[in-house]
């Protein structure tokens, strides 16, 4: 067994893995950027064991299925101004929650490129 390779081999394999994780999560961006209308909240990386947990949070779906409260008492607004600015609240923080996490997606796949790029850079400038 060659041990003086072997530090090369084990830095060649950390820095494919995260180029790979870097190419892999640039191309789920640019799917999710191309073939939806809104961004959606789970990160790209989600689906990956270890990593961040999907996101918990308001959908567009449960803002479309809040419910309007009872018929008021007539005369009484308050309560239809306060569902609707509910529901307007819940479409809001849906759609902070998908510029979050566009920001964090496409952050994640320029950090792994960069790794990727940059373990296999220094291995083959200072290892060789």
């Amino acid at each position: 067994m060659d041990t003086k390779n072997t530090p090369l081999t084990w830095i060649s394999f950390i820095g494919v893995i995260f180029l790979l994780l870097g190419i892999y999560a640039s191309f789920r961006v640019i799917l999710n950027l191309t073939m939806f209308a809104e961004y959606p909240t789970s990160g790209v990386l989600s689906v990956l064991p270890g990593t961040t947990p999907p996101f918990y949070g308001p959908r567009e779906e449960d803002c479309k299925m809040m419910i309007p409260p009872p018929a008021p008492i007539p005369g009484d607004t308050t309560s239809m101004k306060d569902f609707a600015i509910q529901k307007q609240s819940c479409f809001d923080s849906v759609k902070v929650a998908q510029e979050q996490a566009k920001v964090n997606d496409i952050s994640q796949s320029a950090l792994f490129l960069f790794l990727g790029a940059g373990v296999l850079y220094s291995r083959k400038r200072f290892f060789s």
